[in-house]
């Protein structure tokens, strides 16, 4: 496995408490996994993935730090091949059999924010707005199924806070959020899991989105 990491981070002198910050990360690793079905048919995955993350951020207080403004940019990369191989003993020679095949893979993610927060009294909210545009690309090779898929989506946020008093308040809070399937809920080759069952994937799933609502109490309690 290889791996390169970065960070970069820088404080404005001239006003105080500026912030702004750089990541870039990338990983490569290449892994193998034998499994057996039954004595006669083992099979193989052999997988190569490549991750990269870019993360651009920029903070400014105001307000006496009590408020908060946040500007970034995330670029999120995945590409992934995976070999799958099923073999058969035949005439005393292994033999490859379906559902051997290969998938490449990969999906492009690339999100803007900014995010605002302040104090006024016993008051205190956050509020955010994130864009992500998405684009993946998906070829099961031995049968040049292609999938190409590009979305764009808005996630709003946002928390408000009422101070009761310095051990109580009141909060309430609504995100939408998304989860995307994972690679191999996409793959649409079939693969065998034991000798009784199969399974397959569809490249064609849809992300979820939620809208969550949230309403709370906090309150502190003495150590005792």
């Amino acid at each position: 496995m290889k791996s390169v990491g970065l960070f970069f981070g820088t404080f404005d002198p001239i006003h105080k408490g500026h912030e702004a910050i750089a990541d870039f990360f990338l990983k490569n690793f290449f892994d193998e996994v034998w499994f057996v079905v039954t004595p006669m048919n083992p099979d193989k995955i052999e997988k190569g993935t490549s991750d990269e993350n870019i993360r651009l951020d920029y903070i400014y207080p105001f307000n006496s730090d009590k408020g908060k403004l946040e500007l970034g940019f995330r670029r999120d990369y995945d590409k992934m091949n995976s070999n799958y191989i099923a073999e058969q003993l035949y005439d005393e020679r292994w033999i490859i059999i379906p559902p051997s095949n290969t998938y490449d893979y990969y999906q492009d993610v690339n999100a803007l924010y900014i995010q605002l927060g302040n104090q006024s009294g016993k008051f205190s909210y956050q509020l955010g707005l994130r864009y992500e545009d998405t684009d993946f690309f998906a070829n099961l090779i031995d049968t040049q199924e292609i999938t190409k898929l590009k979305y764009s989506n808005y996630f709003p946020s946002g928390i408000l806070t009422y101070e009761i008093n310095e051990k109580q308040s009141i909060q309430l809070s609504y995100s939408k959020r998304l989860r995307r399937p994972r690679f191999w809920d996409l793959n649409p080759f079939y693969g065998l899991g034991d000798s009784r069952s199969n399974f397959v994937g569809n490249p064609f799933l849809d992300p979820e989105l939620t809208n969550s609502y949230e309403i709370g109490f906090l309150s502190e309690f003495e150590k005792g």
